[in-house]
């Protein structure tokens, strides 16, 4: 039987030093780090070695863009959520040709490449301009720690040309089918089981329709924090669904109280009367709805708004010519599309751009029009309504916009 290789501490954890400064007579002063791995030592010293401006040694094992794109990795994970951490993975994927190569060999051009190669295969301005600003951070990395000399993203621009695919809001169609929403016939375990959970679907999509919360806002609120009685909702914390566990808002822009409108009000209340007892207000089968849950329930309601049970996709996988109307949505939307269509919707009943700011937990006012509020037909027509005089108060101006 083949012996465990032995650990290097008796702790079991593999342990360095690193030199962190001298005493009076020429000591050296060590500070000491543990992992369950080399390469996890590794990166905490280079974490050190960062903090306190002492810059790196470089070998030719750390001397690749590889190796400083994974350090790089290593600290800012800890600092973001699983959606940015995907923004961010997908990225590294596009840069992935320049890890084998030395970094402070590597030029401009390098990137270059990889920015023409992504406009030639149509990808969007916004996913280049992300694979831009990862570069950027990880040359930071390097250049503050000697492994590079210059920044290769200095002159690099996303092309003009490149597509940009902007988030539009949903129309009213779309926006009443989630409202008026029903379980589909079942006629197997699995269709009723998705018609029981349709419910919880709804009102977290209702939620973020209604008062613009962000998915893991919503997944950890609790009833605490709903004061039904004064209509309104405190946001204090999220979800972070990768690490299983609440967390504080990004800035200080996440904590605010946001108003509950009327018509959802009404919704919130019978969901209290009809929940078990829970101090969540939208609970999981383990207490948060994990990563896994959610995005069954998405499923649960897009298949549910199109019409389209289990047994129907079974059905249609068996047969060799799989009918179009019945596998595929022609209804599709993401919880962010949503909290997007909140802000237009918000913009068009006459909410100023600075309240709009605070509701949505936004930190820069000035950017808040470009990525959250979009042109509507319903806001259009009532724009026309208010420059022809025909309406007056900005009730009025609200209710023409909700009644269409």
């Amino acid at each position: 039987m083949a012996r465990k290789k032995k650990k290097k501490h008796s702790s079991g954890l593999y342990r360095k030093s690193v030199t962190v400064g001298r005493k009076p007579d020429g000591t050296p002063i060590r500070q000491y780090v543990y992992g369950e791995t080399q390469s996890e030592c590794e990166d905490k010293i280079a974490q050190i070695r960062i903090d306190k401006k002492m810059g790196v040694v470089v070998t030719d094992k750390r001397s690749t863009w590889g190796y400083w794109a994974g350090v790089w990795k290593a600290i800012k994970y800890k600092q973001i959520g699983k959606s940015t951490q995907d923004m961010y993975n997908s990225a590294l994927n596009h840069l992935a040709p320049l890890d084998g190569r030395t970094a402070s060999e590597l030029t401009s051009v390098d990137l270059l490449m990889i920015v023409s190669e992504m406009e030639a295969a149509g990808y969007a301005k916004r996913t280049i301009k992300a694979v831009i600003q990862t570069a950027a951070q990880i040359c930071a990395l390097a250049r503050k720690n000697r492994a590079m000399m210059i920044d290769i993203t200095e002159d690099i621009k996303a092309p003009k040309d490149a597509p940009e695919k902007k988030r539009t809001a949903l129309d009213k169609s779309v926006q009443d089918a989630i409202w008026n929403v029903k379980p589909l016939p079942s006629d197997n375990d699995t269709d009723t089981y998705r018609a029981k959970r349709l419910p919880l679907a709804r009102m977290l999509a209702l939620m973020t329709l209604c008062c613009g919360l962000r998915r893991g806002e919503t997944v950890a609120l609790s009833w605490a924090d709903v004061d039904l009685k004064n209509r309104c909702i405190s946001v204090s914390h999220s979800y972070d669904f990768k690490a299983g566990k609440g967390k504080d808002p990004k800035t200080a822009a996440g904590i605010r109280k946001v108003p509950v409108p009327n018509r959802f009000l009404l919704e919130l209340t019978e969901w209290k009367k009809s929940c078990p007892p829970s101090l969540l207000v939208f609970p999981g089968g383990a207490g948060h709805i994990s990563e896994s849950e959610h995005s069954n329930l998405w499923d649960t309601l897009l298949d549910a708004i199109n019409g389209i049970t289990v047994s129907q996709r079974i059905s249609a996988g068996r047969t060799k010519k799989k009918p179009v109307a019945i596998i595929t949505r022609k209804i599709e939307f993401t919880s962010h599309d949503l909290r997007h269509t909140f802000a237009t919707n918000s913009v068009a009943k006459g909410v100023d751009i600075k309240t709009l700011q605070y509701i949505i937990g936004h930190a820069k006012a000035e950017t808040l029009l470009d990525i959250y509020a979009h042109f509507s037909q319903e806001a259009w027509d009532a724009a026309a309504l208010i420059l022809d005089g025909k309406l007056g108060s900005g009730d009025e101006t609200a209710k023409k916009v909700e009644t269409g």
